[in-house]
């Protein structure tokens, strides 16, 4: 075995290591935020992985795979960012019971809010 062959055996070796600990990462948690974490670092590892491929075996055809792992790793943290930060949690006005949505007034409290006063002033 030649000095480059032993150097992709080991390099694939510590990638699948980091595979395996961010797997772990993901399904142990605690927070919805570690689990975003390990999963950059997976896809990372994985796009490491496609990258040293393309280098050691000339597959320049594997190139969109990366850019699609990439795509798939930054929408994904930024959903779940957003998520996490509570950023769109202002919904839009519920539609009025008039509207011929079918919606009753109940619904309508719950469609604006358990926070905002009903129609009448009472809190629920």
């Amino acid at each position: 075995m030649t000095t480059p062959w032993i150097v992709v055996a080991l390099m694939g070796a510590l990638l699948v290591a980091g595979c395996v600990l961010a797997l772990v990462r993901i399904v142990r948690g605690p927070s919805i935020l570690d689990r975003l974490i390990a999963t950059d670092v997976l896809l990372a590892a994985m796009m490491t992985g496609f990258a040293s491929l393309i280098v050691f075996l000339g597959r320049v055809d594997l190139m969109p795979l990366i850019l699609a792992i990439a795509m798939l790793g930054t929408v994904a943290s930024i959903s779940v960012a957003r998520y996490a930060s509570g950023a769109g949690q202002d919904m839009p006005p519920a539609l009025d019971s008039s509207s011929g949505s079918g919606a009753d007034e109940d619904d309508d409290v719950v469609l604006r809010g358990l926070d905002e006063p009903h129609r009448d002033g009472d809190r629920r």
